[in-house]
């Protein structure tokens, strides 16, 4: 497998390195998004003790119901985030992997180019 003088196949390694860069970059920022998106939903609809604004929750519910709702929902997406951690660092650590495979072959397509040619 050597790279012709078109360098396709080095191309193409650096390409697929390029992709798996950016996976990794999403997979996190995913799981960032979803704190975020947590965290804007608790403050605009958990009801705060010094605030009367208007949550989810019926303001005829007894104090009882309404924690066990506000825990639940924080229970709830607690389980979303820690499934999403576990699965985007199952991918992390398969795309490292990768890297890591496509970097052997990019670092050995290049030796070939530089190694010098042989005439018989």
């Amino acid at each position: 497998m050597v790279d012709g003088n078109d360098l396709q196949l080095s191309k193409f390694y650096f390409t697929i390195l390029q992709l798996l860069r950016t996976a990794a970059e999403w997979i996190r920022e995913s799981t960032d998004d979803l704190r975020r998106t947590v965290s804007d939903m608790e403050r605009l609809f958990l009801p705060r003790k010094t605030d009367h604004m208007t949550s989810f929750l019926s303001p005829a519910s007894d104090k009882d119901s309404r924690t066990a709702a506000i825990m639940m929902f924080k229970q709830n997406w607690e389980s979303v985030i820690a499934e999403q951690e576990r699965l985007g660092i199952a991918l992390l650590s398969r795309i490292k992997m990768k890297q890591e495979e496509a970097e052997s072959l990019r670092d050995g397509v290049s030796l070939m180019i530089s190694l010098p040619t042989r005439i018989s």
